[in-house]
């Protein structure tokens, strides 16, 4: 059976313990299945009308290794957005950051979004009521635009801060897919060196 193998990851060490969070680096992606197994996979299931999320991974995973692209890490990710902008307390309803729907199309569309409906849950796993309001380079946009063609029906999100006036570098862009329980990190940006146009 496939699907079983799990991304390896090097948990980042918590900055309240004295040391500094370091922005995550990228891994290499490898997928369980080689491309004519995908194929064959998804053309049975297509038959019989089965779509399983963990396939629709395993198809994301091998777009990013044909073209040699890496993800980041998600537990790194989250700690180091978690440095950045604050974690939210037990007793807060309001979280510091989370995961904006890249387009309206996206909302709703993230098991992590859909199981984050109460306060205790971290920051990172709720969604946004609005879209993504900030820019974001043009090689980021072509990725989701090859990545949706060749894997059709996935969601996107930013990560992004609850008020847009207090953000600040580092957006991270995740793909997800309805019924699949993670996000994977695909690509990252310096937002304060990318396309601000400053007031003089």
């Amino acid at each position: 059976m496939f699907f079983r193998k799990q991304l390896s990851t090097t948990p980042l060490k918590p900055s309240d313990r004295g040391l500094a969070v370091v922005q995550p680096l990228p891994i290499s992606v490898e997928a369980e299945l080689r491309q004519e197994e995908r194929i064959d996979y998804a053309r049975v299931c297509r038959e019989i009308g089965f779509h399983p999320a963990a396939l629709i991974k395993q198809e994301i995973i091998g777009f990013l290794e044909d073209r040699q692209l890496r993800i980041f890490p998600y537990e790194q990710v989250k700690v180091y957005l978690d440095d950045q902008f604050g974690i939210k307390k037990k007793d807060e309803c309001v979280h510091r950051w989370g995961w904006c729907p890249l387009r309206e199309v996206d909302k709703l569309k993230s098991n992590l979004v859909l199981h984050a409906r109460s306060f205790d849950t971290d920051n990172g796993e709720v969604e946004f009521n609005r879209t993504y309001h900030g820019a974001i380079p043009i090689h980021v946009l072509d990725l989701v635009k090859e990545i949706s063609t060749a894997v059709p029906g996935l969601a996107f999100f930013v990560s992004d801060v609850v008020k847009p006036r207090d953000r600040s570098g580092d957006p991270f862009l995740a793909v997800t897919t309805p019924g699949l329980e993670e996000m994977l990190v695909i690509a990252e940006w310096d937002e304060p060196s990318f396309g601000m146009i400053r007031r003089v």
